[in-house]
């Protein structure tokens, strides 16, 4: 009877949580996204200016909703002087707090202390009382004091819905509203162009190439048939060094790779015989020293190359 009735319990208990659950969640779901926080500057007034008044007199508009919650809420205004770089050096209005009876939504005004015929612009800010470091802020306005504009006659005049906002980069002004851009996707780097091909291929590359029909000369000549690419002393010398270097890599090498492993087989497979293991010997030797050889012949004749001006003759060797 206690298990049954313990198994009832627990039954409840994990049911009651998935109704709360499911009732949290359609609370989140049912919450409209214009009920986010949003904090908007929405324009200014001139009451009054010399020589009506013995100072000037202007009003920021601002406007804050979705305080869903009605938390602790601070507004004002942050405004500059002919900068709209609101990290250094920007002035505050006073801070308006709000810690009883908060509306979810509501507009607030602040009157600063502003110099004539200066541009000054201004943005609305707002936070929650409770996190000062999440701060909201409207698109930034701009005003000129001491200007009638044109589409008023006296003052007093308010500018809301008159005003062109300014757009603090990296945002761009989009039907009226300051929005981040679209990035752009980076534009693919461009292939590194190939060198020109010198002409020919194999060990010759020079004389190759012949001018078509149509083709002329500097001295508007006719060079049809003509090599294109004649033959120089400076081919001659590419020829030479083509020529050691394919007799080298294609052939002395691999001969003396061969060489060397089938004297390896005979010294191996020599068993007690003295004249095999004398003949492995002989074949390293004379592979060895014909290696040496060859080598000292190549750079003899790339220093050769070089003394009469051949400046490609040591790229074998990467230099």
């Amino acid at each position: 009877m206690k298990k049954t009735g313990f198994k009832l319990f627990l039954i409840t208990v994990i049911i009651l949580a998935g109704v709360f659950s499911f009732i949290s969640n359609l609370k989140v779901l049912a919450q409209n996204p214009e009920d986010e926080t949003v904090v908007e500057t929405t324009g200014y007034s001139v009451l009054s200016s010399p020589p009506q008044q013995s100072a000037l007199v202007v009003v920021f508009g601002g406007y804050y909703s979705g305080n869903i919650e009605k938390k602790g809420f601070t507004t004002y205004f942050e405004f500059k002087k002919n900068d709209t770089n609101f990290n250094t050096d920007a002035k505050e209005t006073i801070k308006i707090v709000r810690e009883r009876d908060v509306k979810e939504s509501e507009y607030f005004y602040s009157s600063p202390e502003l110099n004539l015929f200066s541009t000054y612009y201004f943005r609305a800010v707002g936070y929650f009382n409770d996190n000062p470091s999440q701060k909201f802020y409207g698109i930034v306005l701009n005003l000129r004091t001491g200007h009638i504009p044109t589409w008023a006659t006296t003052y007093p005049f308010s500018s809301v819905g008159y005003i062109q906002p300014v757009c603090i980069s990296p945002q761009i002004l989009v039907n009226g509203v300051c929005e981040n851009p679209i990035p752009t996707p980076p534009t693919p780097p461009t292939p590194p162009t190939p060198p020109p091909a010198e002409g020919g291929t194999g060990l010759v590359k020079c004389g190759t190439e012949k001018y078509v029909k149509g083709d002329k000369d500097a001295n508007g000549r006719d060079t049809e048939g003509q090599i294109k690419n004649p033959c120089g002393f400076y081919d001659i010398l590419t020829l030479i060094k083509n020529v050691i270097n394919f007799i080298l890599v294609y052939m002395v090498i691999p001969i003396a790779a061969i060489m060397f492993a089938y004297a390896g087989f005979m010294l191996m497979t020599s068993g007690g015989s003295t004249e095999r293991k004398s003949k492995a010997k002989s074949i390293f030797v004379n592979v060895a020293i014909g290696l040496i050889v060859v080598a000292a012949a190549f750079l003899i004749v790339q220093t050769v190359l070089r003394i009469v001006g051949y400046d490609k003759s040591w790229e074998w060797f990467g230099f």
